[in-house]
């Protein structure tokens, strides 16, 4: 993990409701948001060991937040996620990539630790196996208030 400083940009994400809102908006408690996407090998691959990492940080309050980047928008997204069983309540979606840009993301996947109301924490490049218990202990302390 790189750590940052900083806040989330002000950039809206479709909210899984059809809404829309910033990432500091939809941040209530320490968070993992990964930026997916379909046509994503590696994405598609962590997808089912970030469940695992969501249901291991809810005892802590804390949470993992997926943000789709695909063109085809939140209906796709949604439906995708469903055909795998991708049951990540907390969900954002990009179809035109504002916030990837705006956040600078060159690397996909990519996963940020955001502390509430969109405290920048930490930038992780790249895919991982997000169940393993070492990485769910050292984002349980990376994301510690």
């Amino acid at each position: 993990m790189k750590p940052l400083e900083g806040t989330t940009p002000n950039t809206p994400v479709e909210t899984h409701d059809g809404g829309m809102a910033t990432l500091a908006e939809l941040v209530d408690r320490p968070m993992l948001v990964n930026f997916w996407a379909s046509w994503c090998p590696p994405c598609v691959h962590e997808l089912p060991s970030l469940k695992v990492l969501d249901a291991a940080l809810k005892g802590h309050d804390m949470a993992v937040m997926l943000v789709g980047l695909d063109r085809k928008g939140r209906p796709f997204a949604e439906q995708f996620l469903a055909d795998r069983g991708i049951e990540i309540p907390r969900r954002g979606y990009d179809k035109t990539g504002d916030l990837p840009r705006a956040l600078g993301i060159k690397v996909m996947p990519t996963s940020y630790l955001v502390g509430t109301g969109g405290a920048l924490i930490g930038i992780i490049e790249g895919p991982l196996d997000w169940g393993q218990p070492d990485v769910i202990a050292a984002v349980n302390a990376a994301l510690k208030p």
